[in-house]
């Protein structure tokens, strides 16, 4: 099997595990995103005790509070207040970030696999047009 060959065979590969694998993840970013998007920016206090910071907001008529998680520690060092996202529906859940990180990770990977496997059409269409 000479370059040219194996090169067909990687991208008629490509071409079926591309989008086999890319759009389910895409659809379900884009499912993930339309949830994200309930979110309303409130702002939080920051109720510093010792080694066990606390976040404390106002939704729905009423004030939630739940500890920092360390990532969150790490963001919010040295500071009394912020914004944060919280949805309407459920008040008790807060994020610092307005969209999920799986949110991301489904939509890129999703698009680019997808992406991926249109390309190793076109080439393996190619291929099999010299041939």
């Amino acid at each position: 099997m000479n370059g040219i060959e194996g090169l067909g065979v990687a991208a008629e590969l490509l071409a079926w595990i591309g989008p086999a694998v890319g759009l389910p993840l895409l659809v379900l970013g884009m499912i993930l995103r339309s949830t994200d998007r309930g979110l309303v920016a409130t702002q939080i206090v920051i109720v510093d005790q010792p080694h066990k910071p606390r976040a404390r907001w106002f939704a729905s008529e009423d004030i939630y509070e739940r500890r920092l998680r360390a990532s969150e520690r790490a963001r919010l060092t040295g500071k009394d207040f912020s914004v944060a996202y919280v949805s309407p529906a459920k008040p008790t859940l807060m994020s610092l970030n307005r969209r999920r990180p799986i949110t991301s990770v489904c939509l890129s990977l999703g698009a680019t696999l997808a992406i991926i496997g249109v390309f190793g059409l076109v080439v393996s269409n190619a291929q099999s047009l010299i041939d």
